[in-house]
């Protein structure tokens, strides 16, 4: 397995940091009643969501995890892919 490139790492985890304040967003607006961010917050947290599981898919099929961390990212939110991602830059830099 080749090293992940840094920049497509680093792509990602800004990826998940920012689909998850998306979605700290989207909860507090619609704790709040706020329906204009709402509707605005929604749709956009749910494409940024499907891109970054669809990334961590296509990863997953080139060895770089198995599916419980895809899963977890799932079940868990996109909060829960900054561990792994994380992991795998540590993983990286050892082998360096």
């Amino acid at each position: 397995m080749k090293p992940l490139p840094r920049r497509q790492l680093d792509g990602l985890r800004l990826l998940s940091l920012v689909d998850g304040l998306l979605l700290v967003a989207l909860v507090y607006s619609a704790l709040t009643h706020d329906e204009a961010a709402v509707d605005v917050l929604g749709p956009t947290h749910g494409v940024l969501f499907l891109v970054l599981v669809g990334s961590l898919v296509v990863l997953k099929s080139r060895g770089w995890w198995s599916w419980w961390f895809v899963a977890a990212v799932v079940v868990l939110g996109p909060l829960a892919s900054i561990p792994g991602l994380e992991r795998v830059r540590l993983r990286q830099s050892a082998l360096s």
